[in-house]
């Protein structure tokens, strides 16, 4: 009974391991869209995504509008997605595109 108990905790913790690992490369590919971003445009952004049952469902991509205040939305869309699959393995089923506005201090 003890070698089941143990055999079933060890498979359970290499699981874990294994999310661990997979959510390091997340992480990994979040960064690295944020640096391409700001290599290729000069454009601070920050980068979210969702995975359901090992699927990527969506990354939203939010952008500050000072840095895009001038560009189209047609460009921005463009942008997003080479820039998330050059650091995504998979294609997720949505991109979201957030344009992030901070108050203004004199108001």
């Amino acid at each position: 009974m003890k070698t089941y108990i143990l055999s079933v905790a060890c498979l359970l913790l290499l699981a874990g391991c294994d999310a661990i690992t997979d959510m390091k490369g997340m992480f990994e590919k979040q960064e690295a869209v944020h640096d391409l971003v700001m290599e290729k445009y000069g454009w601070e952004s920050q980068v979210g995504f969702n995975i359901n049952n090992g699927v990527l469902t969506q990354v939203t991509l939010v952008l500050n509008a000072n840095d895009v205040r001038d560009e189209k939305v047609s460009r921005l869309e463009k942008i997003a997605r080479l820039v998330i699959a050059e650091s995504f393995a998979s294609k997720p089923n949505v991109i979201y595109i957030q344009i992030a506005s901070l108050p203004d201090d004199n108001l």
